[in-house]
C-alpha cells in the first residue's frame, strides 16, 4: 500500500520527469520526422523517373496513385504539430518506480520519499537553468557562422558572403 506522502512524491517526480524531457522528446521527433520526409522525398523522386521510363499505361496509373500517396504523406507530416502531441505528456515506463514504493519496508520509505523529491527538484532545477542560459545567452546554441555575423552586427559591421 503507497502512504499519501509516497503518492505525493511520485507524482511530483513524474511531472518533473515530463516538463524536463519534453523539450527533447520534440526535438528528437523533429529530425525523425525530416529524415521520414526526406525517405519519402526519395520515394516519389523513383516514382517519377519510373512514371517517366513506364509504358503500359495501367503501369502508370498505378504510379500516379502512388505518387499521390507519398504526397500526402509528405504533407501530414509537413503540417504535423509536435509540440501539440499528447504522447509528451506521459512517461513511458514507471513500474520499477512504483515497485520500489511498494516493496521498501517503513523504515527505508522516509529516506526514499526524500530521494524522490530531492530527484523532482534537480530535473525542475536543471531545467529552469538551462531555460535562463538560452534567454539569456541566446548565442550558445548558434552555429559559428552565425555567432560570428552576430558579433559583427554588435559592431555595426556586416559579414560578406
Amino acid at each position: 500500500m503507497i502512504g499519501t506522502d509516497a503518492l505525493k512524491a511520485y507524482r511530483c517526480l513524474i511531472r518533473a520527469m515530463v516538463r524536463s524531457d519534453r523539450k527533447s522528446r520534440i526535438a528528437q521527433r523533429m529530425e525523425q520526422r525530416r529524415k521520414e520526409i526526406a525517405m519519402l522525398t526519395y520515394k516519389r523522386m523513383n516514382v517519377v523517373r519510373a512514371q517517366n521510363a513506364a509504358t503500359d499505361s495501367m503501369q502508370k496509373t498505378k504510379l500516379f496513385k502512388e505518387l499521390q500517396m507519398l504526397n500526402r504523406q509528405v504533407d501530414l507530416l509537413k503540417n504535423e504539430k509536435i509540440e501539440h502531441d499528447k504522447r509528451l505528456h506521459f512517461v513511458g515506463d514507471t513500474s520499477i518506480l512504483r515497485e520500489n514504493l511498494v516493496e521498501r519496508s517503513d523504515g527505508e520509505r522516509p529516506r526514499l520519499l526524500q530521494h524522490l523529491e530531492d530527484i523532482a527538484a534537480f530535473l525542475n532545477n536543471q531545467r529552469e537553468y538551462d531555460e535562463l542560459i538560452e534567454r539569456y545567452n541566446g548565442g550558445s546554441k548558434l552555429s559559428q557562422s552565425e555567432t560570428v555575423r552576430r558579433t559583427a552586427s554588435k559592431v555595426g559591421l556586416e559579414v560578406p558572403f
